[in-house]
């Protein structure tokens, strides 16, 4: 990020392609979202179950990388498999401003993984938390909305090539 963001901040705006997304590290995510951002961020909290309910909301802040970070427009493609770690990003970014997302509804899979052993010797995992956006809204199960929505893998747009989302994302930066 610190070789790209100075290349980044000579364009008219930045395109992140969520739509394939597998997830991963909330720790990457908040690493990448450090660059995008010039002061701290406060992008929600999380919340895990407990036998009453939920616990105390655990709030995330993220603190911007030491560079002169990029802090310009941003649009975002995703779909709904945009899960996990993905969507705790796009909490960050909304949070963030400035930011157009584009496509279908996230996952809805924000928790990390629970992890527990079975007696048989295999595993099981377990979604055991919530997480809320920086106004307290929840998104579990329905995913983040988008500003503009379009079918993603329509098969009309596959037979003919066509990225429409793509192409509505280049379209805001003109």
């Amino acid at each position: 990020m610190e070789i790209f963001t100075p290349i980044i901040k000579q364009s008219n705006g930045l395109i992140i392609d969520l739509r394939f997304s597998m997830g991963g590290s909330d720790l990457v995510a908040f690493s990448i979202l450090s660059y995008l951002i010039d002061s701290e961020l406060a992008l929600g909290g999380k919340q895990f179950k407990t036998s009453t309910g939920y616990s105390e909301l655990q709030k995330i802040v993220v603190a911007p990388s030491k560079i002169n970070n990029y802090t310009g427009s941003i649009v975002v493609l995703t779909s709904q498999k945009t899960p996990s770690a993905a969507e705790v990003f796009l909490l960050g970014l909304q949070a963030r401003g400035n930011v157009t997302f584009i496509g279908e509804r996230s996952n809805g899979a924000f928790s990390d993984a629970l992890t527990k052993a079975l007696p048989n010797g295999w595993g099981i995992t377990l979604s055991n938390e919530r997480y809320l956006n920086s106004h307290g809204e929840n998104y579990e199960n329905i995913g983040l909305p988008v500003d503009h929505e379009f079918v993603f893998l329509n098969v009309t747009n596959i037979e003919t090539g066509k990225d429409v989302q793509l192409n509505e994302a280049i379209k805001a930066f003109r």
